[in-house]
């Protein structure tokens, strides 16, 4: 389970024509705020790889190629959108570090907290 369930993601971005990517940016996104909030984009994959138990292989070189996708379709369609992206190159078009953005991170507080409060209720 990622800490940003999908229901909640869509909601608050209102992203539901991001279809199948949504699962995978939840993923980077959890990856990222564990780690500092940027990550070179290598990094992001071998530990999006280690949560789900994937070995290096042919299973690894396809769920590389599905997260390097879902990254490139989620700016691209995050560009296209009012809101502000979750997601972002900080070195700009064409560098490997992947980060989350001010909206990313406050999102992630919302969800947190959300979460704190109902295991305290």
């Amino acid at each position: 389970m990622t800490v940003i369930e999908l229901a909640s993601y869509r909601q608050t971005a209102r992203a539901r024509s991001l279809g199948d990517v949504a699962p995978a940016i939840a993923d980077i996104v959890e990856v990222l705020s564990k780690s500092g909030g940027a990550l070179h984009r290598s990094d992001v994959i071998k530990r999006i790889a280690e949560r789900r138990g994937v070995r290096p292989g042919p299973a690894r070189q396809q769920l590389e190629i599905d997260v390097l996708a879902a990254f490139d379709r989620y700016i691209a369609f995050a560009a296209t959108r009012k809101q502000p992206p979750l997601l972002h190159l900080p070195f700009g078009p064409g560098s490997y570090r992947w980060s989350l953005t001010e909206a990313g991170s406050k999102l992630l507080r919302r969800v947190h907290q959300r979460q704190s409060q109902s295991v305290g209720r």
